[in-house]
């Protein structure tokens, strides 16, 4: 599946459109290699890559988010909730050790406090997992590139007569 990524303004290929099917995460950026070339009505095989117009690195972004508030903050926040229910639920109970080593739990009625924080507290905790594991899915960052972003283009080898595809 290929996809139209940039058009290349000035130099030899002025007019040149450069398509890609590989683009990947790569450092504080996303790596784009172009494997097709159309210039002048024909199409190339190629091989290059997107670079930042300043730094010439091969990987390109306008936006990088780390995701931590969704990925950390929020899973945090919700499993403490969660935490602050347990505290009401076991509010209401005892726990008594006998010489023996046994252990006895005991609890009183609970008070409407005590429900609606264990309620509260089930609630939180379930979403906190929940959030948990939806984060863990993530990657880590998530980087966008803005339409209309200058880069530049390197390629690796030079494009020949011999990279000429027939349709």
């Amino acid at each position: 599946k290929m996809k139209l990524l940039a058009h290349i303004a000035s130099g030899k290929y002025q007019g040149a459109k450069l398509f890609s099917s590989e683009m990947s995460l790569e450092g504080d950026g996303v790596e784009v290699k172009f494997t097709t070339m159309e210039w002048n009505g024909e199409f190339d095989n190629v091989e290059a890559y997107a670079v930042n117009a300043e730094s010439r690195e091969f990987a390109i972004a306008s936006e990088i988010h780390d995701r931590w508030v969704r990925r950390i903050l929020l899973p945090a926040v919700a499993s403490g909730i969660g935490q602050t229910g347990q505290l009401y639920r076991d509010a209401n109970s005892q726990v008594i050790l006998t010489n023996g080593g046994n252990e006895y739990r005991t609890t009183g009625n609970p008070s409407g406090k005590a429900i609606a924080g264990t309620i509260a507290g089930g609630i939180a905790e379930q979403t906190g997992k929940v959030m948990a594991e939806d984060a863990s899915k993530l990657p880590v960052k998530q980087v966008k590139v803005n339409k209309g972003k200058v880069i530049g283009i390197q390629f690796i080898k030079a494009v020949t007569d011999a990279d000429k595809v027939t349709r």
